[in-house]
């Protein structure tokens, strides 16, 4: 085909393009598919996003915008690589904002964690208070971090005598926390 011959159908093609028929707008996705798609593999390389479903939404937002149209197909073709091109940058901006959001979402929940987390301590260190001698020590020492020989060895206990004033205290925290809860 002469270069007359082919200017003369690329005309005829934008021309039907512009007026969104459905061949057309087909032939021209195909003949710029492979390029915009090796573009956009170089943009979003580092995403989740797949580089053929960015060069689609491209091809998609100009089918749902029928009052675009072009000149030429060199200014079409230029129009698909700046609308790839920004909306990489849009996605990238998203991603940036989400991990803002996600992030002082787990500052405040962490913060909220180590507000409760503070609150249960101080109301465990008074329950702990109120639990009779030798429940109130042993758990005290577990509290700091003794293991059940240490304290048996401190008190002058057996161990196992250590582990049954222990689950007695445990037992008694726990009705204080119920008894607690349920006012």
């Amino acid at each position: 085909m002469t270069k007359n011959g082919e200017k003369d159908s690329d005309a005829i093609l934008l021309k039907h393009f512009n007026r969104r028929d459905t061949r057309a707008f087909t032939c021209v996705y195909m003949r710029f598919f492979t390029e915009l798609h090796t573009y956009a593999l170089r943009l979003y390389r580092h995403t989740q996003t797949l580089p053929e479903d960015a060069v689609q939404d491209v091809f998609c937002y100009l089918w749902s915008n029928r009052d675009k149209t072009f000149e030429d197909l060199a200014k079409l073709k230029a129009f698909l690589y700046v609308m790839l091109r920004n909306r990489y940058i849009h996605h990238v901006e998203h991603l940036k904002v989400a991990d803002r959001h996600k992030e002082a979402m787990e500052r405040e929940a962490r913060f909220d964690n180590d507000v409760a987390d503070s609150e249960l301590s101080v109301r465990l260190q008074e329950y702990v208070e109120r639990l009779p001698d030798p429940g109130n020590r042993v758990i005290k020492f577990y509290l700091d971090g003794y293991e059940a020989k240490d304290i048996a060895d401190k008190m002058n206990m057996s161990v196992q005598t250590i582990y049954n004033i222990k689950s007695q205290a445990i037992n008694a925290l726990r009705k204080l926390f119920n008894v607690d809860r349920s006012r």
